[in-house]
């Protein structure tokens, strides 16, 4: 322990070389901390997924007989496939595609959850479906396309959302424009967001609804609601 005595023997230059090595050993040991952090941050980017759903052809005509009538009347079918392009593997895939700011959901079967079905695992490099040149189709109600005058097709975007290994969830926007840039970015809330989509769905269902209705009277000379 150094004496009182001591210290106030000390010259001011020696005071201000104490103070100087202090600082520097604790600077080194914050950029010690931040290196540390830089590097764990580095790894996790350089092992994130990156999910992204590609459409394969074009928009048509549904026929599925799994969904709605034999024939697939009333319905649309848009073919994806899923791409993981990162270095980690995603968990808890959920995808679709969205027409002028309503969202659709890939269900393998009708009655699976109105987010959409959940495929677990899909490891880096890896594509669903697992055979190459093939697709899923996604049926897209009719009503939901007539809700809005305007052509839905320019506004479609194809979206994957998904886990990685630490449990936080993300989301690509893949824009059916080639003009348009790839989005890439953290969500949170899904639960929120994937109700919110739900009632936008069918809210755009009704709209679509109304539309058909406005559209079959005028087609036949009659004032809506005669």
């Amino acid at each position: 322990m150094i004496r009182p005595v001591l210290l106030a023997e000390l010259t001011t230059l020696q005071e201000v070389g104490i103070a100087v090595g202090a600082i520097t050993a604790v600077g080194l040991l914050i950029l010690a901390a931040v290196n540390v952090w830089l590097s764990i941050t580095n790894e996790r980017k350089r092992t994130q997924p990156v999910v992204m759903a590609h459409e394969v052809g074009s928009r048509h005509l549904a026929h599925d007989l799994r969904f709605g009538s034999p024939t697939g009347e009333g319905y649309f079918v848009v073919d994806l496939r899923l791409t993981n392009h990162g270095e980690g593997t995603a968990f808890n895939v959920r995808f679709g595609v969205e027409f002028q700011g309503v969202r659709v959901p890939y269900k393998h079967e009708p009655s699976h959850h109105h987010a959409g079905s959940v495929y677990r695992v899909l490891g880096a490099g890896e594509r669903l479906p697992l055979a190459e040149g093939t697709s899923w189709p996604l049926r897209v109600d009719a009503l939901i396309l007539m809700s809005k005058r305007s052509s839905p097709d320019p506004t479609r975007v194809f979206w994957a959302r998904y886990e990685n290994a630490q449990g936080k969830v993300w989301e690509t926007r893949n824009p059916g424009d080639p003009s348009k840039l790839l989005g890439i970015k953290r969500i949170r809330a899904r639960r929120l967001r994937e109700w919110f989509e739900q009632h936008r769905r069918l809210r755009a269902t009704r709209a679509g609804g109304e539309a058909e209705q406005t559209a079959l009277a005028e087609l036949l000379g009659q004032e809506p609601g005669t």
